[in-house]
């Protein structure tokens, strides 16, 4: 019987022989080459987009038109802001001119309240040509014998004649032209038209104008004993008229304003009024 031939068994892998150089992959064997190419191909990769061609032109499209729309809207932001501030600046200037002319509303006002306030001195008015006819206040000034005197005067004849030595002396100055009116120790005269006074705090000796310094109604004034002359007295006049009259040289008078706006209540020889 023949014996069937031997083969050699195939050799392991650690004992298999290299593969020869010539078989190699060419890239394999020129690494360095190869990534020579490999960086060249991005270069080239790189300048087409930059340069603006094609689909990379297309890509960097939306940034320009982002940074285009924040610049309008930048500009579209400055402009409402412009509009705002020449509105802003337009009010002001409203305002300014309304200030102004407010301003200048109130000085205009101011110099015709001093046009009209016309403050005389001690000294002799004839009515018609320096002084007209009217009420008039006169203060009783300061000093070592405090007397303020006021009379209205006809050629000789004296129609009228008022004095106090505190506080003021209201007077009627009757329409008479030609007449003469006389003011002796007197100051700040006025005409109550001008000036119609306030209410004061507390009453005193001279004369109040009813209505704007003396309401209606009864008082209680009591007689100053220490004075040189102890003779209390409370009048009323309405014009050149006596309305009513009430004296005592003790204790207290007791004396009833009437209502008549515009007329004059007297005190004198007091040392206190109170309103009952």
């Amino acid at each position: 019987m023949t014996n069937a031939p031997e083969f050699p068994s195939a050799p392991d892998d650690q004992n298999a022989p290299a593969t020869p150089a010539a078989k190699r992959n060419w890239f394999m064997r020129h690494k360095i080459w190869t990534a020579v190419g490999v960086a060249a191909v991005i270069g080239i990769g790189s300048s087409a987009v930059s340069g603006g061609g094609g689909d990379a032109a297309d890509a960097a499209a939306p940034a320009t038109t982002v940074t285009v729309g924040a610049q309008a809207t930048d500009a579209a932001a400055d402009t409402a802001a412009d509009k705002k501030s020449d509105a802003d600046a337009k009010t002001s200037d409203a305002a300014a001119s309304k200030d102004t002319a407010a301003t200048k509303s109130e000085k205009k006002a101011e110099k015709k309240d001093e046009k009209k306030v016309t403050v005389l001195e001690d000294g002799d008015y004839i009515v018609g040509t320096d002084i007209k006819a009217g009420q008039y206040r006169a203060d009783v000034a300061g000093g070592l014998f405090e007397l303020c005197t006021v009379s209205q005067s006809v050629g000789d004849d004296v129609i009228d004649v008022r004095n106090a030595t505190e506080g003021s002396v209201i007077f009627d100055v009757a329409n008479k032209k030609g007449s003469v009116v006389t003011f002796s120790g007197c100051e700040n005269i006025v005409s109550t038209a001008d000036v119609p006074g306030e209410a004061p705090s507390k009453l005193t000796n001279g004369d109040w104008l009813v209505g704007n310094q003396i309401k209606a109604g009864r008082y209680s004034a009591t007689v100053d004993k220490d004075a040189d002359i102890v003779l209390g007295s409370a009048t009323q006049y309405d014009g050149q008229d006596v309305v009513d009259v009430k004296v005592g040289d003790n204790g207290k008078v007791v004396f009833t304003v009437k209502d008549i706006p515009g007329s004059v209540v007297s005190f004198s020889g007091f040392d206190s009024i109170t309103k009952l």
